[in-house]
């Protein structure tokens, strides 16, 4: 079982870092990054985070079930459709206020789903949060190397 508190604290941290920035709302949409903030793997991730806020994940309607057991994150819904994922990240749009959304634009970003994202959402800015999440991942290592340094003495 996973730690639940060391999470929480990455996704803290990282809200820190997107309020630094001006990044309303992160989309973490690679299993790599996914893995990272929520402890679980996910074939297909989709996990918005507000710069202020609990997570929000969003999965098929047949693995509501199983995401509600596998990780920390309370706030999940389900879809059934691209049309109806959308709608709850245009309402999450709606609710935060958000002016600005993340995305890590690697190569793992479906380039149509960020298309369709800017299409539903003209007014909303699209910002590249590759440098945030690498950060981030940054304080991780050096924590992991002075625990090494010290372990060798």
């Amino acid at each position: 079982m996973f730690n639940e508190n060391v999470y929480r604290t990455r996704v803290k941290k990282l809200q820190e870092l997107m309020r630094n920035e001006g990044i309303d709302l992160l989309a973490v949409l690679d299993m790599e990054n996914y893995f990272y903030l929520t402890g679980e793997l996910r074939k297909q991730p989709r996990l918005y985070i507000p710069a202020e806020g609990e997570p929000l994940i969003l999965v098929f309607r047949g693995e509501l079930e199983d995401a509600k057991r596998s990780t920390w994150i309370k706030n999940i819904e389900s879809y059934g459709s691209l049309p109806e994922m959308m709608k709850h990240v245009i309402m999450m749009i709606r609710n935060y206020n958000v002016k600005t959304v993340g995305f890590d634009f690697e190569f793992s970003l479906p380039a149509f789903l960020l298309e369709r994202f800017e299409t539903a959402n003209p007014t909303v800015r699209v910002a590249d949060a590759r440098d945030i999440l690498m950060e981030l991942k940054m304080i991780k290592k050096v924590v992991r190397l002075n625990l090494l340094e010290k372990l060798r003495k």
